[in-house]
């Protein structure tokens, strides 16, 4: 099955979105800081108590935050100072205004891993960003999502891997990758799934590539919840 132009064009813009807002990470990796921290004990599969939800009617879905992950206001009149709050070093928050713009156009979310930024030398912070594209519904996720990986290997992304799963009571697909940020490679876990209006929805976790706890973003995206 072929998506139509129109929501072909709504799926460039939704990974176009994504590639803007993948990295939240300074340009260089010479700060010495240790990578992601992977000899702790074995991860949770659940999200931890008592986290504060983000998104809403606005976004089209909603998910819980963990303890620790502080969400950044992407319509703030000073979105530096509002990073800089939210504890994030200055070469970080002064990378924000870069994509916070075009997550707001779309309603969307972003979320950091606050203690991240300490374990990866203030070089990179473990992010959430979630947005839904409206224009024309799209009824078979399976072909949003192979086009999609379509896109992002068009982008340069590379071990590009698709697979079907439910986050709370939502089919999607869960897509993997890596993208070649500057010195530091991304690792991608993206949740793509349609919305109550059958529009195309996306929930994308970054963080770096020695970073073997993928299992703590799948409970959170677990929390989804539509509207």
């Amino acid at each position: 099955m072929r998506l139509s132009r129109g929501a072909s064009a709504t799926l460039a813009l939704g990974v176009s979105v994504l590639l803007a807002v993948t990295g939240c990470g300074g340009g260089s990796d010479d700060s010495g800081g240790s990578p992601e921290q992977t000899g702790e004990p074995a991860p949770s599969t659940t999200a931890p108590a008592a986290p504060d939800r983000i998104g809403g009617a606005g976004t089209g879905f909603s998910i819980e935050l963990p303890d620790g992950w502080i969400e950044l206001n992407v319509t703030a009149d000073d979105l530096v100072a509002d990073a800089l709050a939210a504890g994030l070093p200055d070469e970080l928050a002064e990378t924000f205004p870069q994509f916070a713009g075009q997550v707001a156009d779309l309603g969307g979310f972003f979320a950091v891993d606050a203690p991240s930024t300490d374990r990866l030398g203030g070089t990179f912070a473990v992010n959430v960003n979630g947005y839904c594209v409206t224009g024309p519904s799209v009824t078979d996720l399976a072909t949003l999502a192979e086009v999609g990986q379509q896109e992002l290997e068009g982008f340069g992304a590379t071990d590009v891997a698709g697979s079907e799963t439910t986050i709370g009571t939502v089919e999607a697909v869960r897509v993997t990758y890596v993208l070649p940020m500057g010195p530091r490679p991304v690792q991608g876990v993206q949740f793509v799934f349609l919305g109550a209006e059958a529009q195309p929805c996306y929930l994308t976790f970054s963080t770096t590539l020695e970073d073997e706890d993928l299992a703590r973003f799948d409970a959170i995206a677990d929390t989804v919840q539509l509207g």
